[in-house]
């Protein structure tokens, strides 16, 4: 059982069903801010937009953290433009 599972009830009903944007500064991509993400994208019911904007990092470092992040999700690209 991971964080994610193990803490499915600590968070407000009221954040989840009415957080449509969620901001993360500073972040750093470490295991409990990773394991947040993924509780927000896995239960948010009315999550629209997600920002997460890095701490001090390397280009390395970010590029690695985005390939953990598009774990959580799927991104759609598209070759038409508009």
């Amino acid at each position: 059982m991971d964080c994610v599972e193990k803490n499915r009830g600590l968070c407000p009903s009221c954040l989840l069903s009415n957080g449509k944007k969620i901001e993360m500064r500073e972040f750093t991509g470490g295991k409990s801010g990773l394991d947040l993400i993924e509780y927000f994208l896995k239960n948010g019911e009315v999550l629209e937009t997600m920002k997460v904007i890095s701490g001090k990092m390397t280009s390395q470092e970010k590029l690695k953290l985005c390939q953990k992040l598009l774990r959580f999700c799927s991104v759609p690209f598209s070759t038409e433009s508009t």
